[in-house]
């Protein structure tokens, strides 16, 4: 949506910078295998750029695009653009997608961060970058999964929703059970799941592999998906890296997703807690006004967990 950065302020985004985080470590281990220092990143930077400047910074990319669908006001992400190595493109995902530069020599990290609900553009999206990237590519995109909550008639009106949204890409083997509020990722999850191994089929010896499901909440709920394009060659030497030191890697589709839900904590509670981590017992810490679920959650992600301190650049 155009001139989002306007209504949020993407450093301050808690969850959004765990998550952000949690892609490095992702990125660490694909980069035993694949260089990932001659990747171009292809993303939505908003005029804050705050992935553009992590990834860069930890991975050295030299090529990185921004797309930008607020094309009224492109002095503004010029102006703001950090690095030299970032070249904007104006307009829609949509449109910009099939005209970017998509060559097999190149690999690509795709990260589509939309705010919006999601929609056929976005899984057209997706096929459009299936179909372009090489071997040893990743994708991923970002929405915003929250739905209709009538107090009546719920189940026809999420229904509803989603034809609407979805169009032809709507699974037409959903039933009213798949509308209940606990079926809600697995619901979206579907199409987009459909549309990824739809893709991904009529790439001949392709074979793609989830890497991400996440959902998290920084003020309305959103979720992540995505994972690795891999040829037959490259999918043998994948088989040996090993994520088993990063909990949140969830390889199968339509399982339950990682949950990043946790609360804006003080410096002192932060501080508390992580003078007990890591520990097997988490029923030892005991904070006020923090549930036994909320510090499960916490002791899940506190190796992300970002500090922000008030300081100043001009003096």
């Amino acid at each position: 949506m155009p001139d989002t950065d306007m209504k949020i302020n993407y450093y301050l985004r808690q969850q959004k910078t765990i998550e952000r985080r949690m892609f490095c470590h992702l990125f660490s281990s694909i980069n035993r295998l694949f260089d990932l220092h001659h990747y171009q990143y292809i993303g939505m930077g908003a005029k804050y750029f705050a992935d553009f400047l992590l990834f860069h910074r930890e991975f050295g990319f030299k090529k990185m695009v921004s797309i930008e669908a607020d094309n009224e006001n492109t002095q503004k992400y010029e102006f703001n653009k950090p690095l030299n190595c970032i070249e904007m493109q104006y307009g829609y995902s949509s449109e910009v997608l099939p005209k970017l530069n998509w060559t097999e020599t190149i690999r690509s990290i795709v990260w589509l961060d939309y705010d919006s609900q999601l929609n056929k553009s976005m899984l057209e999206d997706i096929e459009t970058i299936i179909s372009k990237l090489p071997s040893g590519s990743m994708f991923f995109f970002s929405f915003n999964s929250s739905w209709p909550t009538p107090t009546t008639n719920w189940a026809k009106a999420r229904e509803n929703f989603l034809r609407k949204k979805l169009e032809e890409y709507y699974p037409t083997s959903l039933t009213s059970k798949d509308f209940a509020e606990k079926n809600k990722h697995f619901t979206q999850c579907r199409p987009i799941n459909n549309t990824i191994d739809n893709a991904i089929s009529i790439r001949t010896g392709m074979t793609y592999i989830q890497l991400i499901d996440i959902i998290y909440q920084d003020g309305c709920e959103m979720t992540t998906i995505g994972g690795i394009i891999l040829n037959e060659s490259d999918i043998i030497n994948y088989q040996k890296l090993d994520f088993s030191h990063l909990d949140f890697i969830i390889t199968e589709q339509n399982t339950e997703p990682y949950s990043l839900k946790i609360p804006p904590l003080t410096y002192k509670e932060a501080i508390k807690i992580f003078e007990y981590l890591p520990c097997e017992d988490l029923s030892k810490i005991e904070i006020p006004g923090l549930t036994a679920e909320h510090i499960k959650q916490i002791a899940k992600v506190y190796r992300y967990y970002p500090f922000y301190l008030e300081t100043s650049l001009f003096t």
